[in-house]
C-alpha cells in the first residue's frame, strides 16, 4: 500500500538527433509530448528497424485519467545560510561515545510544478495541486538525488546509459529533472469528502477521495560545455524503474508518502503488447488503500506501450519516442472509429465535394465529452461565469480537434480551399460551443 528516418535505439543515437520535449517558449517550460493512438502515422520499418522492434522488450502500463503534470527539479544556486551553516557544524562537532550513523543531507532543492504547457505557481487554482507538491517534496529530493548520483561523472564506470553520461562532464551540469506523470483523483464512492477538495480531476473512474501523482517518465537536462544551451533527453523507462524503485525503497523506513509510478502490467514483445487486453478494473484504488468498489465496474482507461529500451520513430519526418496510447470505448475521443459510418464509396479522390463531406464528418466524429474533459484538464477548473477562462476552453477544445484532423491524415485535407477551411473551422466552432454548453448544464443539474 502506498500513504533520422530510422529508428534509433538510445544507446547508438547521437544526442542532438533526439527529439526533445515540448518547448514552451515563454516559460523555458519542457511540456511533455503528445502520445499517438495508434502506429498508423509511423513510417514504414525496413528490415532492419523491424528487427529492432522485435529483439526490444516492449511494455504495458496503466493510463490513467487525469490531467498532465510535471515536477521540475533543480538545484537551488545560494549558499548556505549562517544558520544552516551553525547547524550543521554543531552536528559535526559534537562528540559521543555511541557509535553514529551519518546522515546525508539532502541538496537545497528547486521544486517547480508544471502542467502541459507551462510552469505553474503556487498561487494557480489547477487542480489542487499544491496539496500533492507539499506531500511529495520528500520524494521529489530523494528522486533527484538518485538521478543525480546516476548519471554523475563518477558513475558513469557503472553506467552504461552513454547517451547521457556523455552529455555530462561534471554533475554539476545537470540542469533539470523533469518527473512527468499524472495529477488525478478527488472523490471516490463511499468515502469521504476532504476538506479543500470542491470536485474530483476527472470523472467515469474512481481512484482516490485525494489529490495523487503518477509518475510515469523522467527526462535530463544538462547544461552543455561551453554553450548557453541545453536539451532535455527522456531516461529509459528500464532505468526509470529502477530509480522509482530505489527512492521508494529508501524512503519506506521514513513516516512519508511513497510515490507512485507506472509499474508494468505486462513484458513482452511488441507484438504482445499489442494485443494484450485493455479492457480492466484500475490497479490504482488498491495500491492507494481504497476499499473496492462493489456497486459498478471501475475500469481503467487504458494503457500506454512503450519500449523499456527507448526507440525513436520516423513520423512525418521527424524522430519521435516509439509510444502509444490505447484507450477503452468508453474513454475514446471519437465518437466512431474512422469511416466507421460512412461508406468508402462516398468518398473518393474524384469527387472533392464528397471528401469535403466526410472531412466535416471526421470533425464532428472527434467533437466528444471525453475530447472535452481532457481540454479542461489542460487548463485547470473552470467557472462558467469567467468569459476568459471559457474562450481559453474554446479555443484548446477546437485546436485539439484541428490536431486530431491533421494527425489522422484524411484524403484531400491539405487540398482545402480558403472558403472550405473557414466552413469546416465555424462548423468545429458551433458544435464545440454546443458540446461546452451541454457539459456545464449537465453539472448544474
Amino acid at each position: 500500500m502506498l500513504s533520422s528516418n530510422h529508428p534509433h535505439h538510445s544507446d547508438d543515437d547521437d544526442e542532438n538527433e533526439q527529439p526533445q520535449v515540448v518547448e514552451d517558449e515563454n516559460s523555458s517550460f519542457k511540456g511533455y509530448i503528445k502520445i499517438d493512438s495508434s502506429n498508423k502515422n509511423w513510417e514504414n520499418l525496413d528490415s532492419k528497424q523491424t528487427k529492432l522492434f522485435k529483439k526490444t522488450k516492449w511494455i504495458i502500463t496503466e493510463k490513467v485519467h487525469g490531467a498532465n503534470f510535471c515536477f521540475r527539479l533543480s538545484k537551488r544556486r545560494k549558499e548556505t545560510s549562517l544558520l544552516e551553516e551553525t547547524t550543521l557544524s554543531t552536528l559535526s562537532t559534537t562528540t559521543t561515545t555511541t557509535p553514529t550513523t551519518t546522515i546525508t543531507t539532502p541538496p537545497l532543492l528547486n521544486i517547480e510544478c508544471a502542467k502541459r504547457k507551462s510552469l505553474l505557481k503556487d498561487s494557480d487554482s489547477f487542480f489542487y495541486f499544491q496539496k500533492v507538491k507539499e506531500r511529495l517534496q520528500p520524494v521529489m529530493q530523494q528522486l533527484f538525488q538518485l538521478v543525480e548520483e546516476k548519471f554523475s561523472t563518477s558513475s558513469s564506470s557503472n553506467n552504461n546509459n552513454n547517451n547521457y553520461t556523455s552529455m555530462n562532464n561534471n554533475e554539476n551540469n545537470l540542469r533539470h529533472v523533469y518527473i512527468f506523470g499524472e495529477l488525478f483523483g478527488g472523490y471516490y464512492p463511499n468515502m469521504p469528502q476532504l476538506p479543500g477538495i470542491e470536485q474530483p480531476i476527472q470523472t467515469g473512474i474512481w481512484y482516490s477521495n485525494d489529490i495523487e501523482f503518477y509518475a510515469f517518465d523522467i527526462a535530463i537536462e544538462f547544461n552543455k560545455p561551453q554553450e548557453n544551451t541545453c536539451q532535455p533527453t527522456f531516461v529509459d523507462y528500464e532505468t526509470c524503474l529502477e530509480i522509482f524503485s530505489k527512492c521508494n525503497s529508501q524512503l519506506s523506513c521514513q513516516k512519508t508518502q511513497l510515490l507512485l509510478y507506472a509499474e508494468p502490467l505486462f513484458i513482452g514483445s511488441y507484438e504482445d503488447c499489442m494485443e494484450y487486453n485493455i479492457k480492466f478494473e484500475s490497479k490504482i484504488p488498491k495500491k492507494l488503500g481504497m476499499p473496492s468498489i462493489k456497486e459498478a465496474n471501475n475500469y481503467a482507461e487504458g494503457v500506454v506501450i512503450k519500449p523499456l529500451k527507448e526507440i525513436f520513430i520516423s513520423k512525418k519526418g521527424k524522430l519521435e519516442r516509439a509510444i502509444i496510447k490505447r484507450k477503452i470505448q468508453e474513454f475514446s475521443e471519437k465518437k466512431y472509429e474512422q469511416a466507421q459510418k460512412w461508406s468508402s464509396s462516398n468518398a473518393t479522390s474524384s469527387d472533392p465535394n464528397s471528401n469535403f463531406e466526410f472531412i466535416k464528418y471526421e470533425a464532428l466524429s472527434c467533437v466528444t465529452e471525453n475530447r472535452l474533459n481532457n481540454a479542461i484538464s489542460k487548463i485547470g477548473m473552470i467557472n462558467k461565469n469567467d468569459k476568459s477562462q471559457m474562450n481559453q476552453l474554446l479555443n484548446a477544445f477546437v485546436q485539439d480537434v484541428l490536431d486530431e484532423l491533421k494527425e489522422t491524415n484524411l484524403e484531400g485535407y491539405d487540398q482545402l480551399d480558403t472558403s472550405q477551411l473557414k466552413e469546416l473551422n465555424d462548423l468545429i466552432v458551433l458544435e464545440c460551443k454546443k458540446t461546452i454548453y451541454g457539459h456545464f448544464k449537465k453539472i448544474m443539474k
